[in-house]
C-alpha cells in the first residue's frame, strides 16, 4: 500500500565493510541540565550549520560542516527573568535568517515559560528586538521545530548527533543514507541516485542528467565545501539541467536534492 509519509526512518543498506566513525566532539560545559544541545540547521542564506546552544555562557555558536567556528551570538542581552538565577533556562526557537525579517542576519525566538510566568522575544543577532510580549508564550516547547532530529543527510554524508551527560555532543559519520522521499506521492519510489554530472571538472557550466528522477518537482541545491548554499535550481519534471557555474569560486561543490523534510545527496563536481 502506498504510504504518505514524507520521511522514513529506514536507512539504506550498507556494505559489510562500512563502519560508523566518530567525526567530531563538541565540548559544551555550559549546560544546566547536563545534556549538550547540538543540532544541524539550514539557514536561508548561510546554508547548513551545526548549532550549539550554551545556556551557561548565554551563547549560540554556529559551525561550518567541517566543524570550524562560523559565528557566535550572545543572548545575554535578552530580557532578564529571575528564573535564570533559579536554574531555569529559556527556549531558543526558530533560528533563522529570513523568517522574522529579510536581511541576512540571524534572528531567533527567545521564550521564557516557567509555568507561572513567561514572555516571548524575537531578537536579532546584534541584540535588537523585533518583538517583545510579556506573559505570552507558545503552548509547545520544541527547541528548533522540524530541525531537532538525531540523523541528518548532509552534502558531507549522513551524520548522527548524540548528546552525553558529561555536557559534550558527538557527531558520528554513518556509511549509509537516511532514506527520504521528496514528495508525498513518491513515498514508494526508490531514491538510489543515478545522477550524472558533466563535464567534471567544469568551468562555465555543467550538465546534470537526472535519470529516473526526471519526474521530480523539487530543488537541486549546490553547497560549497563549508556547507554554504551557492546556488539553487528548481526542477519541474525535466530530465536534463544545464547549470551555469562561471560565477562560482574554484573548488569542490556538493549537489543535493532537497524537498519535504529530507535531503538526498546526488553528486559532487569541481569548479575550475
Amino acid at each position: 500500500m502506498r504510504k504518505s509519509l514524507i520521511a522514513f526512518l529506514t536507512c539504506c543498506s550498507i556494505g559489510t565493510s562500512a563502519q560508523i566513525t566518530l567525526e567530531h566532539t563538541y565540548d559544551q560545559t555550559g549546560r544546566f541540565h547536563g545534556l549538550s544541545q547540538l543540532m544541524l540547521i539550514e539557514l536561508e542564506f548561510s546554508g547548513l550549520k551545526y548549532v550549539s546552544i550554551d545556556q551557561l555562557a548565554k551563547e549560540i555558536r554556529f559551525y561550518h560542516l567541517d566543524h570550524t567556528l562560523y559565528k557566535t551570538i550572545s543572548f545575554a542581552m535578552a530580557p532578564y527573568n529571575p528564573a535564570w538565577d533559579d536554574g531555569f533556562t529559556p527556549d531558543i526557537m526558530y533560528i533563522s535568517e529570513h523568517l522574522f525579517d529579510m536581511d541576512d542576519d540571524v534572528e531567533y525566538m527567545f521564550v521564557w515559560n516557567t509555568g507561572t510566568n513567561g514572555s516571548t522575544t524575537i531578537l536579532d543577532e546584534d541584540g535588537s528586538i523585533h518583538l517583545n510580549v510579556p506573559q505570552e508564550m507558545p503552548l509547545i516547547r520544541p527547541n528548533v521545530p522540524t530541525q531537532q532530529y538525531p540523523i541528518y543527510n548532509t552534502p558531507f554524508g549522513t551524520k548522527l548527533i548524540l548528546s552525553t551527560v558529561d555536557s559534550t555532543a558527538r557527531v558520528y559519520s554513518l556509511p549509509g543514507q537516511l532514506t527520504v522521499t521528496l514528495l508525498p506521492e513518491e513515498a514508494d519510489a526508490s531514491h538510489t541516485m543515478d545522477v550524472k554530472i558533466y563535464p567534471n571538472p567544469g568551468v562555465d557550466e555543467i550538465t546534470v542528467e537526472l535519470g529516473k528522477h526526471s519526474n521530480l518537482h523539487t530543488d537541486l541545491v549546490i553547497y560549497d565545501s563549508l556547507g554554504s548554499r551557492s546556488k539553487e535550481v528548481g526542477i519541474n519534471g525535466g530530465s536534463i539541467l544545464t547549470i551555469p557555474i562561471g560565477d562560482l569560486s574554484n573548488g569542490q561543490y556538493y549537489m543535493v536534492l532537497s524537498g519535504g523534510v529530507g535531503k538526498v545527496p546526488c553528486g559532487t563536481f569541481i569548479k575550475k
